[in-house]
């Protein structure tokens, strides 16, 4: 096995970090059940669940809801995956949890493929950090996809 190349590695770092972000910032969206603190800790169908009854579906945080469950099973592969990288090719494999029998998944990822989910998940945090100020009118949605930022 050739030994996993820093740029690699950076990528990788950056989904699982990223990844993180996005469910920590997500999961502060959601409202205070009783006692509970306002971090809940959820992540994956639940987090997307729970996100889903406090959002209109034609909304931001909808958009990026759909985004983070798009990008959520990608991040598990390479969260909970065993790795071998080879020929310039990070190679992944995960072992079905639920399915008795089944073939383990088995998933090839170059750099640019890395670094493009890595900037998917940039782009997941950046707009989950600024959806709170967004809600509280701080920010606004001008034309062209821009954003007028008035944080506090």
């Amino acid at each position: 096995m050739e030994e996993l190349p820093d740029a690699f590695a950076v990528a990788l770092g950056r989904v699982l970090y990223l990844g993180g972000r996005v469910e920590l910032l997500l999961d502060r969206l959601l409202d205070p059940s009783a006692a509970q603190p306002p971090r809940r800790g959820l992540s994956g169908a639940t987090l997307v669940k729970e996100l889903r009854k406090v959002s209109d579906p034609d909304s931001e945080l909808a958009h990026i809801v759909d985004g983070y469950e798009a990008q959520h099973e990608w991040r598990n592969h390479l969260v909970h995956g065993s790795h071998h990288y080879a020929n310039e090719v990070l190679w992944t494999w995960r072992e079905p949890t639920r399915a008795k029998g089944n073939a383990a998944f088995s998933f090839q990822f170059t750099l640019r493929q890395l670094q493009g989910i890595a900037q998917n998940w940039q782009n997941l945090a950046d707009a989950a950090h600024l959806e709170p100020h967004r809600l509280a009118g701080h920010v606004t949605d001008e034309p062209a996809g821009t954003t007028s930022q008035q944080l506090p």
